[in-house]
């Protein structure tokens, strides 16, 4: 788990919001100036990155995911496939569990 003290959104720390942020998925990606996506040691990914954010006083959860071209969407792995906020098809339940998976 990334600790939300070290985990940045937007130019923000996750722990100015919330010092009850739990994020799951990478350490690190990079955006280059073509918006393709490079990990920490600079190397383009292949595949999806996932993010996990989930509080601890909260049953709420929302994924993130990043594409290897540079694609972002967040989704709730608890609404069912075939609405725009679903993650399902993209990702699995495995990939992203909802809250107490």
């Amino acid at each position: 788990a990334i600790l939300a003290s070290n985990a940045y959104v937007n130019s923000y720390r996750t722990a100015e919001a919330s010092a009850s942020i739990e994020t799951t998925g990478p350490a690190t990606i990079i955006f280059n100036g073509m918006g393709r996506v490079l990990d920490s040691t600079g190397t383009l990914v292949g595949s999806s990155q996932i993010y996990r954010l989930s509080r601890d006083d909260s049953t709420q959860v929302y994924c993130v995911f990043v594409t290897p071209g540079g694609g972002v969407k967040m989704c709730d792995p608890a609404v069912s496939t075939g609405k725009p906020q679903a993650c399902q098809p993209q990702l699995t339940t495995a990939q992203c569990p909802a809250a107490g998976s």
